[in-house]
């Protein structure tokens, strides 16, 4: 039932590296740090609780299962999956899972998979959240629940030990997002969050931050219909607020002042959501950008003045999204239900190439895993559609590897391998004329093969991951996996 499904093995970057879990059905996935130690971060998973395949550690390079922890069906919907830290002080950050069959919130080792602590609710847990504590391993879950439809509580949870820290006021609201910060804005040591209240009138609208520990109420807004924020606190502490309704419709506040940084009246400015991104202008301007998002549109806003011009239209609703720096330039990372796109991040007529339609319907998730045979991140989608339930796609070529092709070889040979992962060797099988260079995990070539177009080469390697090149033009042609016989 949980098998490595396939290494796909494309040329170039923006494709492919590997599918996993044939069944499906995950919801959410998290950057689960280097694991194994490999040089490559490592995945965590979730399947959705009525496939009940459970809480799943990926190898990042290979995508074979490092552990399985399938007394907890999985989580209750994207968005409780969530790192919070090392809690149990073994090195690797662990995480917390909400469920919503069985109400509860769960604290897992990222080690081993083991459950560290489980705090059973009335309600099913709607979103998982963390704060950051000033010592190593503190952490607190931060935890939205509902009842009957629109009645929301936040809550925290001490992150070593699962007890009841602080409670909100139970509000009417469907808005269950939490939002933090990644440092300490306040100066008591601990990292902040914040969310929405939204439902039904001008008079109940606002939106709130609080200290991730007490809860005490550290800024806001007063009464406004139907809010979206979120908070940053680098370089300098603010929130941003758009509204429907209302003027200003959008504004950026001083976390720590509540001075008003800029405001703007455009109707347009008005999104459901509000995500904070690093600064891509530059230190000529103090405060971080922001993207404003509604279905299928994504406009960039320059965060010290309000400053925007044109909008990305995906084909399909946004799922999921991050950004990184690819050389000297930002890159948005985002998927819709069937495609990755990483375009870069400007203000005027942006597009949304390069694409990579995704194995199986559904993408409901994704993250950025660092690695030391890439230069820019690797992404892991998560899945729920019939097909493969995790891929990890590229988005460079391999350090070393160069994606330009020679112009004194105008055909890419063509060789294919017979078997996904190798059992000990690979069979290669040659559809034209190729010189192959074999190149193990830190680059090193350790074989050159020459073979005829329909010749078949068996080639023993020892367990691990191989990159096939093109000895002329460097081009890679494929990855491999070899395990152990």
């Amino acid at each position: 039932m949980y098998c490595l499904l396939s290494i796909v093995l494309f040329a170039g970057p923006y494709s492919i590296e590997w599918s996993a879990i044939p069944s499906g059905g995950i919801v959410a996935v998290e950057c689960a740090g280097d694991v194994n130690d490999d040089g490559t971060e490592d995945i965590f998973a979730a399947s959705g609780e009525a496939y009940g395949y459970g809480i799943i550690c990926l190898d990042g390079i290979s995508g074979e299962i490092l552990w399985l922890n399938d007394s907890i069906p999985g989580a209750y919907k994207t968005g409780c999956l969530r790192t919070i830290g090392d809690a149990d002080f073994d090195g690797i950050a662990d995480l917390a899972v909400g469920t919503g069959l069985e109400y509860a919130v769960t604290a897992i080792s990222g080690a081993t998979g083991d459950i560290l602590w489980s705090s059973s609710q009335n309600n099913a847990v709607q979103f998982v959240q963390r704060s950051i504590g000033p010592e190593p391993g503190d952490a607190v879950v931060l935890v939205s629940k509902v009842y009957g439809g629109e009645n929301c509580t936040f809550f925290a949870l001490d992150g070593q030990t699962g007890n009841a820290l602080w409670s909100a006021p139970t509000q009417s609201t469907t808005d269950s997002w939490i939002r933090v910060t990644e440092g300490d804005a306040t100066g008591n040591g601990w990292s902040e969050m914040g969310y929405s209240i939204d439902r039904a009138s001008v008079m109940n609208g606002y939106v709130t931050v609080r200290d991730g520990h007490t809860g005490v109420v550290v800024g806001g807004s007063g009464a406004m219909y139907f809010p979206s924020m979120d908070i940053c606190d680098s370089p300098m502490p603010c929130l941003a607020v758009s509204n429907f309704g209302d003027d200003p419709v959008m504004w950026v506040n001083s976390l720590i002042v509540g001075n008003t940084i800029w405001s703007s009246n455009d109707g347009s400015l008005f999104f459901p959501h509000l995500d904070f991104i690093p600064n891509i202008t530059g230190p000529s301007t103090p405060y971080p950008e922001i993207l404003g998002w509604s279905g299928s549109y994504l406009t960039l806003i320059r965060g010290d003045d309000g400053y925007f011009q044109d909008r990305y239209e995906f084909p399909g609703s946004l799922k999921s999204f991050d950004c990184y720096l690819d050389e000297s330039q930002w890159r948005l990372a985002a998927i819709t239900s069937t495609s990755f796109y990483c375009p870069y991040l400007t203000f005027v007529s942006p597009t949304l190439e390069p694409s990579v339609v995704l194995p199986s319907s559904g993408g409901a998730d994704m993250c950025l895993l660092k690695s030391n045979l890439y230069p820019t991140p690797l992404i892991a989608v998560a899945m729920t559609g019939s097909g493969s339930g995790v891929c990890m796609i590229n988005t460079s070529w391999p350090v070393g590897i160069s994606g330009e092709t020679s112009s004194s070889v105008p055909i890419v040979p063509v060789v294919n391998l017979l078997s996904v992962p190798g059992i000990g060797h690979i069979d290669i099988v040659g559809g034209s004329q190729a010189e192959i260079g074999i190149l193990d995990i830190t680059g090193r070539m350790i074989k050159r093969i020459s073979i005829n177009s329909g010749e078949q080469i068996s080639v023993s390697l020892i367990p691990g991951v191989y990159l096939l090149v093109d000895q002329n033009s460097g081009l890679l042609l494929h990855k491999a996996t070899v395990v152990s016989e």
